[in-house]
C-alpha cells in the first residue's frame, strides 16, 4: 500500500513538474510574439524581425522593386481575390484610411499581397481592386517569390481544402505599417481598432522628412 502510495505522489510530481515546463514554454512562446506583435502605443515590436526586400509583378502594371517605396511610410497587407469577407473588410478599411489623411493633406500607399498566386493574376487583382481605394496596389508574383514575401513578414497562411474540392485560405488579416526606410513598426487591426490604426498612421507619417530634403545622396543611403 505504501509502495501505490509513493507511486501516486511520483505521478503527481512528475505531472506537476510537466505541466510547469509546459506553462513556462507557454509564457516563453508568448513573450516572443508580444515582442514582435506589440500593441500600438505600448513598446516598440522589433523592426529587424518582419518585413525585407520583394520584387512583384503590380496590378499597376510592370514590377514594383519595394527598394522604390523607400522614403516614405506605407501600407502593407496579405489576401486573396476569392477572400469571402475578410479581405473586402480589410480593404474597405484601408479606403476610408487614406480617403481620411488625404482629407487632411497626408498620403499613404496600401499594398495587397495575394496568398493565391497560382488564380490571382495581374488582370484579375485589377479588376478586384478597382471597389477600393486607387492608392491600394494589388502585388502577385511566382509561388516562390510569395511564400518568400510571407516568411519576411512573418504572414501565417494556411490552405484550406473545401468540399467542392476547391480550397480557401485561414490567413493573417492584420495590416503592416512599415515606414520611410522599410522597417516594421506596427500591426493595425483597422477592423476594431480604426481610430488607433489612424492615430499611428498619423505618428509615423509626421515624422517623415520633408520630400525635398531628401537629395540624390540621401536617396541612395535609404536604398
Amino acid at each position: 500500500m505504501a509502495n501505490d502510495d509513493h507511486h501516486v505522489l511520483s505521478g503527481r510530481r512528475k505531472a506537476i513538474v510537466l505541466g510547469m515546463v509546459a506553462a513556462l514554454g507557454l509564457v516563453g512562446f508568448l513573450g516572443i510574439v508580444w515582442s514582435i506583435l506589440s500593441d500600438p502605443g505600448t513598446r516598440s515590436a522589433a523592426p529587424s524581425r518582419i518585413g525585407g526586400p520583394f520584387r512583384l509583378q503590380s496590378s499597376a502594371g510592370g514590377t514594383l522593386d519595394s527598394s522604390t517605396l523607400l522614403g516614405k511610410p506605407f501600407l502593407l497587407t496579405f489576401g486573396f481575390t476569392r477572400c469571402p469577407s475578410t479581405c473586402p473588410t480589410t480593404l474597405a478599411e484601408m479606403t476610408s484610411l487614406i480617403d481620411m489623411l488625404q482629407a487632411e493633406g497626408r498620403s499613404i500607399d496600401g499594398y495587397f499581397v495575394t496568398i493565391d498566386p497560382e488564380r490571382d493574376t495581374v488582370a484579375s487583382m485589377r479588376e478586384y481592386l478597382t471597389s477600393f481605394s486607387d492608392r491600394i496596389t494589388g502585388l502577385t508574383g511566382s509561388v516562390a517569390e510569395i511564400e518568400q514575401v510571407e516568411r519576411s513578414y512573418r504572414a501565417f497562411v494556411q490552405k484550406v481544402p473545401t468540399g467542392s474540392g476547391d480550397y480557401t485560405f485561414d490567413h493573417t488579416a492584420s495590416v503592416y505599417l512599415m515606414d520611410a526606410k522599410g522597417r516594421f513598426v506596427v500591426p493595425l487591426d483597422l477592423d476594431n481598432k480604426f481610430d488607433r490604426g489612424v492615430a499611428e498612421i498619423r505618428r509615423v507619417l509626421s515624422q517623415e522628412p520633408p520630400t525635398a530634403s531628401i537629395g540624390v545622396t540621401e536617396t541612395q543611403r535609404l536604398r
